[in-house]
């Protein structure tokens, strides 16, 4: 069975990501759970969060895509890296054709900001990304 175009996005987000120039360099991840020791950060972890959608017409559905980068980093100004690796995965994002093709007007919603000090100084950004997807009916295969 053919994978969704939503999967195909969030598929090509994590490979631009993990093929583009961050400070995360292959630390790049996608849907991890697992704690991250210091030795892998600066990192990014990609996760697909809500979807809905609308009928626009009897042949096309317009669906938005929902989706977190959570930018990782350590160190006393962890605050200034992880915005810096933000950017950074921003603009790869928003430079890709195929991500363009495959859906519409992607833009970020919000950030948010957590120390996750414990033993030793770090912390992470969470920024939550929206894109449109249009469809036709019932088949979430291929993008209008």
């Amino acid at each position: 069975m053919a994978a969704s175009v939503f999967e195909l996005i969030m598929a090509r987000v994590h490979a631009v990501l993990l093929a583009g120039s961050t400070a995360a360099g292959t630390h790049v991840f996608r849907g991890r759970d697992d704690a991250f020791g210091d030795d892998e950060l600066d990192a990014i972890n990609v996760r697909r969060a809500d979807s809905g959608g609308d009928v626009l017409t009897s042949n096309g559905e317009r669906h938005q895509l929902a989706f977190t980068l959570t930018c990782m980093a350590a160190g006393d100004d962890w605050e200034t890296a992880v915005d810096a690796l933000h950017m950074q995965a921003h603009a790869l994002l928003l430079a890709d054709a195929v991500i363009a093709a495959k859906g519409k007007g992607l833009r970020l919603l919000s950030t948010d900001l957590q120390n996750d000090s414990a033993d030793r100084v770090r912390g992470r950004l969470t920024a939550r990304y929206q894109i449109q997807i249009l469809v036709r009916p019932g088949d979430f295969s291929v993008a209008t």
